[in-house]
């Protein structure tokens, strides 16, 4: 039987369809919401005051400051640089399409100060503010250092110096002459590419990285187009260094140029490395040569450089006006390589080797080694060698000498300077001749009358001896003027030593009844020996006889027969009374007698 609902036939059926289509097209819609998608890439700018630094993230370089940047969506640490401005680290946050921008200030990097003397003891003065201790070393650092005018003042014992300089951010400082006594100063002023120098002494010559720069202009020059970087610096017979970078910075040394000696350095496997004299770092030897000079001493010398074995320390023993030469050798850490797959072998490392210096041979000497135990002997390339590590044994030889031998323990890396003894088999010993000058016009620059037995003089201000160094005895007998001088008082007679220029010498005055002494340094007057009487009573006329040496000068004046009896006694730590020249002074229109006039010089002062 057919189906119930069949029974309504097609037209029912036809009549569902209709109802459920249109149930279907008037049925209520289902809304779908859509999250929003993050943008891929988020562009934003960071602002910079002053503008153009350079933008990183971590070691990637974004771009420039005030431009448009771009990154992924998230959080992120970034650094703005500028030459001359301190890092700054800004904490961005990018989620949105379009943040706003992010500002910074960037600041100056201060300027600094170093100090190096050869003080152990002193006080230091800076500015206003009361007096510091100097620490052993003798050196200070002082960041950062505030803008402005400054002085610095240094005092130990009878020596002085006094540095005025003034310090601005982003420019180079300026610095004036350096006033000293008892010590010698040279201030270095640097700042980028540029470096101003000072020093206590004028008219010196300077030179960087071994190369003539011109003179100082008064105690003053500026360097200009330095490359980043330590150079070597030279003022005169001093050398030192200065570095070139972003920041201003000071540079102040301390010390008795007259009387010091040099110290040069040789590296060898690095042309780079950190130069350290008593534990203080003295900046970075160029193509592996390093030279600065130092006060007369024993100095401990240490080289170093990342990637590198340490070396042992050496010892360096500087003289006056004398030269000392230290060799390290450099070698680099070695890295064992990760074994091939098919052999667990590993490559020896490379051979190393230490240097050895012969040191004290006469001339034509030669030096012959083996090793310990060995006998055959090869010839030894003077000055120096690098061997394989071992035991050696050295022979020195010479003409007229006796051998010296040595044995001697190498270590890679190591340095060994060998000072070679060869006693003279027959030294003739040969009493060194004095240089005598009497009075002679042509050494004078300026002439005298001459009236028998006395050679006269009058005015003329300065009247100086032109043989130096002035290291020797003076005997003269003068008489001043029995009228006086052009303004009245007693008739004096002056004369001086270690004249430098018009405002720096000392000055001895006698006349009839007194003696007196003073210094003048930079055209002030400091007295030494106040005017007080000299003991030879109504004497027209006066013996002198004057020992001048590089640290000390006496004065003597001839009292009864040949007896001599002490007038003045000079001495200063660091002072070369024999640097300048001797010379009488007759200001306005004084007059004097010179007679007996003679200058002994020692052998090998000429």
């Amino acid at each position: 039987m057919a189906a119930p609902w069949f029974k309504f036939g097609a037209p029912a059926v036809l009549l569902l369809f209709i109802a459920v289509a249109a149930w279907l097209a008037f049925r209520p819609k289902k809304t779908i919401v859509t999250a929003p998608t993050a943008p891929a890439t988020v562009y934003f700018e960071v602002r910079t005051t002053p503008p153009g630094a350079t933008i990183l993230n971590g070691a990637t370089t974004l771009g420039a400051s005030n431009s448009q940047l771009h990154l992924a969506p998230g959080q992120y640490q970034l650094t703005a640089r500028k030459d001359g401005y301190q890092p700054v680290t800004i904490p961005v946050n990018l989620q949105t399409a379009s943040p706003p921008p992010f500002n910074v200030t960037l600041n100056p990097i201060p300027a600094s100060l170093h100090l190096f003397t050869p003080f152990k003891t002193g006080n230091l003065y800076l500015d206003d503010k009361p007096a510091e201790a100097l620490p052993q070393s003798g050196e200070v650092a002082i960041s950062p250092l505030e803008p402005g005018k400054h002085t610095l003042r240094i005092e130990s014992d009878a020596s002085k110096a006094s540095i005025a300089f003034e310090v601005q951010p982003l420019t180079l400082p300026v610095v004036n002459k350096p006033e000293a006594k008892g010590i010698d100063a040279v201030a270095v002023a640097t700042f980028r590419d540029q470096a101003a120098l000072a020093s206590s002494l004028a008219d010196l010559q300077v030179q960087v990285d071994n190369q003539d720069s011109g003179k100082l202009a008064g105690g003053q020059a500026t360097l200009k187009a330095l490359s980043p970087g330590s150079h070597t610096l030279a003022v005169g017979g001093w050398t030192g260094s200065l570095d070139a970078g972003p920041a201003p910075s000071m540079n102040i040394f301390l010390g008795s140029l007259a009387s010091q000696g040099r110290l040069n350095i040789e590296v060898k496997g690095a042309d780079d490395a950190h130069i350290f004299v008593n534990g203080a770092d003295r900046g970075t030897a160029q193509k592996g040569r390093y030279r600065l000079s130092l006060d007369p001493g024993d100095y401990e010398v240490k080289v170093a450089r990342d990637g590198f074995l340490p070396t042992n320390a050496q010892r360096a023993s500087v003289h006056k006006g004398g030269g000392s030469r230290l060799i390290f050798v450099l070698v680099p850490k070695y890295v064992a390589p990760v074994p091939a797959v098919t052999t667990t072998e590993l490559p020896s490392p490379p051979k190393l080797q230490g240097i050895v210096m012969a040191e004290g041979l006469p001339a034509n000497g030669e030096v012959r080694y083996a090793r310990s135990g060995g006998t055959s002997y090869q010839s030894f390339r003077l000055p120096s060698m690098e061997l394989d590590a071992g035991s050696y044994v050295f022979i020195a030889s010479a003409p007229g000498h006796l051998d010296d031998r040595r044995t001697v323990e190498v270590a890679a890396g190591g340095s060994y300077p060998i000072k070679f003894n060869l006693p003279t088999v027959k030294a003739a010993v040969v009493a060194p001749t004095p240089i005598v000058h009497s009075m002679s016009a042509e050494e004078w620059d300026k002439t005298w009358t001459f009236e028998e037995p006395w050679y006269t003089r009058q005015g003329g201000d300065f009247i100086l001896y032109k043989v130096t160094p002035t290291a020797g005895t003076f005997d003269f007998v003068i008489s001043p003027n029995t009228k006086g001088g052009i303004f009245g008082g007693a008739p004096k007679v002056r004369w001086v030593i270690d004249y430098l220029d018009p405002k720096n010498y000392i000055e001895f005055e006698i006349d009839k009844q007194s003696f007196a002494s003073a210094e003048y340094r930079n055209g002030k007057k400091t007295d030494h020996s106040k005017r007080r009487p000299h003991g030879v009573v109504n004497a027209t006329s006066f013996r002198i006889k004057m020992v001048v040496e590089a640290s000390r000068v006496s004065v003597q004046i001839n009292s009864v027969g040949d007896k001599y009896e002490p007038l003045d006694q000079w001495s200063e730590i660091g002072h070369n009374f024999a640097d300048g020249h001797f010379g009488f002074r007759l200001p306005n229109q004084d007059q004097m007698f010179l007679t007996e006039f003679k200058f002994t010089q020692p052998a090998g002062n000429r």
